[in-house]
């Protein structure tokens, strides 16, 4: 528990601050200012992301705020090589399926860009995506071309 008069005394003057999330604008700023911040410190370089990176920083909720923000730049930056990549992210945030309602899909279409992605990491190459799915090449165009 918190004292009360401490918190009096600390509350001079409120700063009325909107969540992160209330704020996505303010994402792709604050995630160059810590790239800078933590690849200077780590890498004695600045660091950039992948484009793919910072759409899934820029999909998620927050609820942690810029404190969580950072941290996971830190933690980023740490892991990768030369640039902060999807693989250099949290599970909980590549997987996150929270999406602000005016931003939900259907599940076809959900599905057709996850099969999307799963053609550009295999470099468009069919076969291997087709086994990646564990779907046939017959059924991976079908559901490229609905």
């Amino acid at each position: 528990t918190f004292r009360e008069d401490l918190y009096y005394r600390l509350s001079v003057v409120e700063i009325p601050l909107p969540a992160l999330r209330e704020r996505m604008s303010d994402i792709p700023l604050l995630v160059d200012k810590f790239l800078f911040k933590y690849g200077v410190e780590y890498k004695d370089r600045f660091i950039r992301i992948d484009p793919e990176a910072l759409e899934i920083l820029k999909r998620y909720t927050w609820p942690g705020n810029i404190r969580e923000l950072e941290n996971i730049i830190q933690r980023a930056v740490i892991m990768c090589d030369k640039a902060v990549g999807v693989k250099d992210l949290p599970d909980h945030l590549k997987y996150n399926l929270e999406m602000p309602e005016n931003k939900l899909v259907s599940l076809a279409e959900m599905e057709r860009d996850y099969i999307k992605k799963v053609l550009r990491s295999t470099g468009n190459n069919k076969t291997k995506a087709a086994e990646i799915l564990q779907i046939t090449r017959k059924t991976l165009r079908h559901k490229l071309d609905n």
